[in-house]
C-alpha cells in the first residue's frame, strides 16, 4: 500500500510495514482504507481531548519513534471514515492481531470480550470474510477501533 501517510510513521520495531500492511488486507478484501492521522503535536492533542475525541495526552500519536516517527495511526474507511462497517473494523483488528500491532479497538473490552473478538474473527477468516456473517454482530469492538499503535495491547493468551 502507497498511503502517504505511511512514511510519518515510525519503522521501529517494523511499525510503519506493519500497518502498511492492514491496509494491504483490507485492500485484498475489497475495502477501501486510508490513514486519517499519523503524527500530532502535543497541541493537536489537546485539541482532541478537548473534543472528547481521545482520552489522553499521553498518546501514541504524540510518542515518536527513534527516527522522528509517529507510533501510532487512525486507519478508516476511505468513504464512510468511521462509519464503516463491522466488517471493516474485524479485518482491521484481525490484521492488528496477526502483526503483533495494538488496536485501540480493544481500549475498554475485558479478556472474555478480547477472546471473543479473537475467535470470531478467526470464523471469519476460515469462511473468508464474507460480507454478512453473524460473527460481525456477535463480538463488541471498543471505542477507537480506527487506532493502531506501534505497542502491543493484546493479551498474550487472545493467540487463539
Amino acid at each position: 500500500m502507497s498511503d502517504p501517510k505511511l512514511a510519518e510513521l515510525t519503522t521501529d520495531h517494523g511499525f510503519r510495514q506493519k500497518v502498511g500492511a492492514v491496509l494491504d488486507d483490507l485492500a485484498r478484501l475489497g475495502e477501501d482504507a486510508k490513514i486519517y492521522e499519523a503524527k500530532r503535536t502535543l497541541a493537536q492533542q489537546r485539541e482532541k481531548v478537548k473534543l472528547g475525541y481521545s482520552k489522553t495526552l499521553n498518546s501514541f500519536h504524540v510518542k515518536r519513534g527513534s527516527d522522528g516517527g509517529g507510533r501510532a495511526a487512525d486507519v478508516a474507511d476511505t468513504h464512510k471514515a468511521w462509519n464503516a462497517s463491522r466488517r471493516f473494523w474485524l479485518i482491521v483488528g484481525a490484521s492488528a492481531h496477526a502483526r503483533g500491532v495494538g488496536w485501540g479497538g480493544l481500549f475498554g473490552l475485558s479478556k472474555s470480550q478480547v477472546q471473543a473478538f479473537v475467535e470470531a474473527a478467526t470464523v471469519l477468516h476460515v469462511a473468508g470474510w464474507p460480507t454478512d456473517h453473524p460473527a460481525y454482530h456477535s463480538v463488541k469492538i471498543g471505542w477507537d477501533s480506527a487506532h493502531l499503535q506501534d505497542s502491543n495491547n493484546w493479551p498474550v493468551n487472545s493467540r487463539g
